[in-house]
């Protein structure tokens, strides 16, 4: 199935939303976090935007947290311009 431009736009505005929501917690979210702030119904909402904006360097991975629902560590993000250097 080809994607339309309405298609591109929305997974646009998906990532711009993705990023402001991230910006606004210091210590990142994991996919699963942020699609439940962002009240989607499951973490497959955000884990591919999330997975692109890494590639793109907008996005980092800060660490590990425990997810109560898997019971797995899972990875936690954070906005790029949001993070500070120890030096």
């Amino acid at each position: 199935m080809k994607k339309t431009n309405k298609d591109k736009i929305n997974l646009l505005n998906r990532s711009n939303i993705i990023k402001q929501t991230l910006a606004n917690f210091d210590n990142g979210l994991t996919a699963r976090e942020l699609a439940n702030k962002l009240h989607f119904v499951e973490r497959n909402s955000t884990a591919p935007r999330l997975t692109n904006l890494v590639k793109k360097g907008e996005v980092i991975q800060v660490g590990k947290r425990y997810d109560k629902i898997t019971k797995r560590l899972v990875t936690v993000y954070k906005i790029k311009n949001e993070v500070t250097s120890n030096g």
